[in-house]
């Protein structure tokens, strides 16, 4: 009698074990995440394929960078996507091509939500570091996205500590204030990859695309967490275009 009960009671906590690793499946499929690499940047490469399998990261697919100082544009991307695209004031000239391949690599994969239709997709550069929090934290924010549609996933300001990753700032309300985050880490909605791809194609591209996306808070629902839900690579991060 005591030994059928044991068995039981072992066959039902394997039934809740099952049923865990289900819904945890299932909310990890409700939305993409990918990681955008240069083919010859294998350095960065192999740093975030180890940096995945130490924070049960493994879901984040790469995406090949569009290689901004060994591709040639094409005339569309010339003419249109590019055509008002500078370097910052005081940078020089040498960094545009970085730029540029720095704002299609995002655009491309906007595109790729676009034609996909993914709800809600979180994309990364190669000079993040994932934290052991991170699966757990971005899980929670694709789960209450709060009407956002962009929330940037790396603040450099106002944490204090607080380690308060599930607080979202809205741009609007400090009007635009840069927060430093960069397009290093973000969640996108399909609405706004939609958004930014057309914007794009109408030539509207004319600064840095981390800069250029939080200038769209007016027309976007754009947030940065309080705090950071993933870090940067020291060393990569010193030369931080991904072209």
């Amino acid at each position: 009698m005591i030994r059928s009960n044991i068995i039981k009671l072992g066959l039902i906590i394997v039934i809740i074990l099952i049923g865990v690793y289900i819904q945890q499946q299932c909310v990890v499929e409700n939305f993409e995440q990918f990681y955008i690499n240069l083919d010859r940047a294998t350095d960065r490469r192999d740093h975030i394929e180890k940096n995945k399998l130490e924070t049960n990261m493994t879901d984040v697919k790469r995406i090949a960078a569009f290689d901004g100082k060994n591709t040639e544009l094409s005339d569309y991307e010339k003419t249109t996507l590019l055509r008002n695209l500078t370097t910052p004031y005081g940078w020089p000239a040498s960094r545009l091509p970085g730029e540029k391949g720095c704002a299609l690599s995002h655009y491309y994969l906007w595109k790729k939500i676009k034609k996909y239709r993914y709800p809600i997709s979180v994309i990364f550069e190669d000079d993040v570091v994932f934290m052991k929090n991170s699966k757990k934290d971005i899980i929670y924010l694709t789960d209450n996205m709060q009407g956002y549609d962009i929330i940037f996933l790396y603040n450099t300001k106002y944490c204090n500590n607080t380690n308060d990753t599930k607080t979202i700032i809205n741009l609007k309300e400090t009007k635009g204030k840069w927060f430093g985050c960069g397009a290093m880490a973000y969640l996108i909605t399909l609405n706004a990859a939609a958004y930014l791809v057309d914007k794009m194609n109408q030539g509207a591209l004319n600064k840095h695309i981390d800069i250029w996306m939080y200038s769209n808070y007016n027309n976007l629902n754009i947030g940065v967490t309080k705090c950071s839900i993933v870090d940067k690579h020291a060393q990569f991060s010193k030369n931080s275009y991904i072209s």
